[in-house]
């Protein structure tokens, strides 16, 4: 599991090395399907790389339905207010 993170790190530009120290120094976390890791207008000064799986940012209405907005799969890069000098909590990738 550890070479598939080091990988996407790798593909980010990252070299083996600098992978390998990254995922030593980095919370490295693994979510339940359906786990929220941001909630719209919080803000916060993490940045998430998606290592393996999917994210899927989504937008609920007043009726409970859910759109989604994108997807986010390893390689993939989000990050919230705290990190964006606008103050959009906008992802990336």
């Amino acid at each position: 599991m550890t070479t598939n993170r080091k990988t996407v790190l790798t593909r980010l530009g990252l070299e083996d090395i600098e992978s390998s120290v990254f995922l030593k120094k980095n919370v490295t976390q693994v979510l339940p399907k359906d786990t929220i890791v941001l909630e719209k207008r919080s803000p916060t000064d993490a940045l998430y790389i998606v290592l393996e799986g999917r994210v899927n940012a989504v937008e609920t209405d007043s009726n409970s339905d859910e759109q989604v907005l994108s997807c986010y799969f390893p390689g993939n890069y989000f990050f919230g207010w705290g990190l964006a000098k606008n103050g959009y909590l906008g992802p990336q990738s």
